[in-house]
């Protein structure tokens, strides 16, 4: 890999209102969410953009290795409240439907997607991080599905997904408690390959994908599509039932209000998403 600014040092530069930014150094892309004022929370207008920028990078030769981040000092905190908190049932299902979209392009990346995580990587961003192939983070990470704690499931395959990464019941007590553990609990449960101190992130991060950069382009894409295929078909069951599910918990549940008790206010008459 050319050496220079680090991948994750271009990453704290940005200089753009983009929800989603590409960067490009050489043959590794970099997917930034960059919402950093917001805790680079997940909104519609995100998802969107994230999807945009798959599809523009699926078009870019002669990238080898793809990482997904955040701008600033965390992953993502999750969904965004005011998004979350005011949804009618046909929004959440518009909601839900749009999630399943955004996971299903990450997953159909064709390149090693890493992601790289510092801070929060909670609720929808984890689900997002749960899509890559390798998770590097470093030492301040928290990760969690605290969204049952605020009256919603996934919206997708992420019960699949997690409970493929890791063994026995601990997937299951993860999403049924919403519990945020810290990334050496998530290393110890398999659920990321390498915690780093702060001061060797970005040089962990950096030989990691200058080695996947250094790969046969076509024996890796074949290896990716070798491992997914044992899931594929609970994929696309889980999809659609996650979906259904999170749509209900806004159709015969109390999530609009329990996303709101987190503001401490009433809920508010629901508003359009684009």
């Amino acid at each position: 890999m050319k050496r220079g600014r680090s991948v994750t040092q271009l990453i704290s530069a940005l200089e753009s209102d983009e929800p989603v930014v590409i960067t490009r150094q050489g043959p590794i892309a970099s997917l930034i969410l960059n919402r950093p004022a917001d805790g680079n929370a997940i909104d519609s207008t995100l998802r969107h953009g994230l999807i945009d920028a798959i599809d523009q990078l699926s078009k870019m030769r002669d990238i080898a290795v793809v990482i997904l981040t955040g701008a600033g000092d965390g992953f993502s905190i999750g969904g965004d409240v005011a998004e979350f908190s005011n949804l009618t049932v046909h929004e959440a299902e518009k909601v839900a439907k749009l999630q399943v979209q955004t996971l299903q392009a990450l997953s159909r990346i064709k390149q090693p997607l890493i992601s790289a995580i510092k801070g929060p990587c909670l609720g929808v961003g984890f689900e997002l991080a749960l899509c890559a192939d390798i998770r590097f983070s470093q030492s301040d990470g928290r990760f969690g599905l605290p969204g049952i704690n605020l009256g919603i499931t996934p919206a997708g395959s992420t019960t699949v997904r997690l409970a493929s990464i890791i063994a026995g019941g601990g997937a299951q007590a993860l999403m049924l408690t919403g519990s945020v553990i810290d990334a050496e609990r998530a290393f110890t449960m398999g659920l990321l390959t390498a915690v780093l101190a702060p001061d060797e992130f970005d040089a962990g991060v950096e030989q990691l994908v200058g080695h996947m950069a250094s790969l046969s382009p076509i024996a890796v894409e074949e290896l990716k599509s070798l491992v997914a295929l044992p899931n594929d078909k609970h994929i696309l069951a889980a999809d659609k039932a996650g979906i259904k599910a999170f749509t209900r918990c806004y159709a015969e549940g109390d999530a609009n209000q329990r996303w709101h008790s987190v503001m401490g206010q009433a809920p508010k008459a629901p508003r359009s998403l684009h």
